[in-house]
């Protein structure tokens, strides 16, 4: 998991207090999910934007469970939830809804600080803090897990965010200061140059694409440009 022992989760009252009271009769692990998202997007502007697995290590549950939960809060009104498309793959991000007519009395009152340890956003490494090491505890699983899904999908192969050796390179290229956007361009390059070849196939992996010796060389190659070859009396 890739729970710091730094990260909080908040509970306030309202959330777990009877309707009749005013609260949201919240309890067990569809408590700690509301909590967690609201720590996020109390703000009412940010959206949380970790994956499901984050949400399940917190609730000591499946991400099938998630899921479930995640559907409950939102058929009650409780959160929102809004779709992208990074790369042709889509995510989705929620937040907490403003349920202040369920506590209206404690809706802006002794709330939490806005920026919460566990918040992803606040926990990026500077290049100023690098080190010789590749450190796997940050930054958090979000980002890695949506690399290695986007290698997944364009390679056909079945890559786990939670390797070990795979945080380290991507969390390493990350803290130097890469984007998971760069991830995808190199991605993107090398499955066009090597994908379906046999000689190359293979080297579609987190531990050549992600290396240090590669990843800053892949980057600045230009893509290929498939051009279709005309046959003999072919016509343009």
């Amino acid at each position: 998991m890739n729970i710091s022992k730094n990260n909080f989760v908040t509970i306030q009252g309202w959330m777990a207090m009877p309707k009749e009271e005013g609260g949201l009769a919240l309890a067990g692990a569809e408590l700690i999910a509301y909590a967690l998202l609201y720590g996020f997007s109390q703000d009412d502007k940010s959206w949380y934007q970790g994956t499901q697995e984050y949400l399940a290590d917190w609730c000591g549950c499946t991400t099938r469970n998630i899921r479930n939960i995640l559907k409950s809060l939102l058929d009650k009104g409780y959160i929102e939830k809004r779709e992208k498309r990074v790369r042709n793959i889509t995510m989705y991000d929620y937040r907490t809804t403003d349920v202040s007519n369920f506590h209206p009395e404690e809706k802006f009152s002794g709330v939490q600080e806005k920026s919460s340890p566990h918040n992803y956003k606040n926990n990026y490494t500077t290049p100023s803090d690098i080190s010789s090491n590749e450190d796997i505890s940050s930054p958090p699983k979000g980002e890695v897990e949506q690399i290695v899904d986007y290698l997944n999908a364009k390679t056909g192969k079945h890559f786990l965010a939670t390797a070990k050796a795979t945080q380290r390179k991507i969390n390493a290229r990350l803290k130097e200061g890469r984007t998971v956007e760069d991830f995808m361009k190199v991605i993107d390059i090398k499955v066009k140059a090597w994908k379906g070849d046999p000689k190359w196939d293979k080297f579609l992996r987190p531990e050549t694409l992600f290396s240090a010796e590669h990843f800053d060389s892949y980057l600045n190659e230009e893509p290929i440009v498939v051009r279709k070859v005309k046959r003999l009396g072919e016509r343009d």
